[in-house]
């Protein structure tokens, strides 16, 4: 059975710098009427903070250097389909700021922002910019009738939606060493960190505790986003995965039909038998000032055969 879905990707940045904001007071012509800070859709072939670079640039005038993902905000529209925006925060960038049809920019202090004329569900997203422990916001109604409720995570269908596949993986941490799963799959065999896919109805948040539960045992509390990797196909389709750390659990730990686990020292990891990718994937998880890991096809076609890792390049952001 397919695991993919309809999905619009879309793309927020905080542009901060001394106590102040860059934000964007949008024009009603263009929808979502208000004080919002500038972003946009993610365009065929980019990677997510390609995105994000390219909408501040047109929307701002100003180039981002080093964007970082702080966050997500997504909601199940009534059809099934999913609405993602990915949330950064950025503090260097070159440029001189410019207003575009999208709206005018401008600073503005960011202790005003509460008073200002928001867009509709900016109070709750400045929570998940400006409090670390919170990397969700989830829309979620019950009936196509009912409001919308919201859930800020510690733990129609749209012209731009997509097919996409959503998964998770966490990084969970005691005193130095890290829980690691030693996948059976043939698929995709060796040393991992338990994950797996996002189920409908659930946040982000909800299906990476759920998966590590099946999969170790253990209850993670307040898992934190600290980065997204994904494939772009050649078809348009996307399969994006977030990465979560932890450090606080409880349970006992136990393995499933996914494979064993068990905990290493941290700084072995390199040293084991990865499964594939997983070189590459750590350095998000270990590197600070990484956010994103995207893969692109190297012939640009997904040919007909079987899925080899070789077939594809890497781009860490």
């Amino acid at each position: 059975m397919s695991r993919e879905i309809r999905a619009e990707l879309t793309n927020m940045c905080m542009i901060y710098r001394d106590g102040r904001v860059v934000v964007q007071r949008r024009t009603p012509e263009h929808g979502w009427p208000g004080i919002t800070f500038p972003g946009g859709h993610v365009e065929p072939g980019e990677s997510v903070t390609q995105s994000v670079i390219r909408e501040v640039w047109e929307e701002t005038g100003l180039t981002l250097h080093r964007p970082r993902l702080c966050g997500v905000k997504d909601w199940m529209n009534d059809d099934g389909s999913r609405y993602i925006v990915f949330l950064y925060k950025c503090n260097e960038f070159s440029g001189e700021l410019k207003s575009s049809e999208e709206g005018e920019v401008f600073w503005a202090e960011r202790a005003s922002l509460p008073g200002m004329n928001l867009s509709s569900g900016m109070e709750e997203t400045f929570r998940v910019f400006f409090e670390d422990d919170i990397s969700e916001l989830s829309y979620y109604r019950e009936n196509p009738d009912d409001g919308w409720q919201i859930v800020l995570e510690q733990r129609k269908e749209g012209p731009m939606a997509i097919p996409a596949e959503l998964t998770n993986m966490c990084m969970l941490s005691c005193g130095g060493k890290v829980l690691v799963q030693n996948r059976v799959d043939p698929l995709w065999k060796g040393i991992t960190f338990p994950g797996g896919h996002v189920e409908p109805g659930e946040s982000f948040t909800e299906a990476v505790i759920r998966e590590f539960y099946e999969e170790t045992g253990l209850t993670i509390d307040n898992p934190v986003l600290c980065g997204v990797k994904q494939w772009m196909y050649p078809d348009g389709s996307r399969s994006i995965s977030f990465l979560y750390q932890a450090e606080r659990f409880e349970g006992e730990l136990r393995p499933s039909d996914e494979g064993n686990v068990f905990w290493v020292e941290r700084d072995n990891l390199p040293h084991m038998g990865l499964a594939s990718g997983m070189e590459e994937t750590l350095r998000v998880f270990l590197e600070p000032s990484l956010s994103e890991l995207a893969y692109f096809h190297k012939s640009g076609s997904a040919g007909s055969g079987e899925w080899h890792y070789e077939d594809w390049n890497f781009q860490l952001q």
